[in-house]
């Protein structure tokens, strides 16, 4: 019987939760801020691939 309770105690919350979420006032718009360039570019490498293992036949 406790466990109906507390089930129906965290469903009601989390409907409750999400309707004050959608209810809520929007988020103030942001100005955008334009990125500072970097002073050295930014290289990435692709990591190399590992060699396959043979696998034995069966016989």
């Amino acid at each position: 019987m406790s466990g109906k309770i507390l089930w129906l105690a965290v469903s009601g919350l989390m409907a409750l939760s999400l309707l004050i979420a959608a209810c809520g006032p929007a988020a103030a718009p942001s100005t955008p801020t334009t990125p500072a360039a970097p002073a050295t570019p930014i290289t990435t490498t692709v990591p190399s691939k590992r060699p396959r293992k043979r696998r034995r036949k069966r016989r």
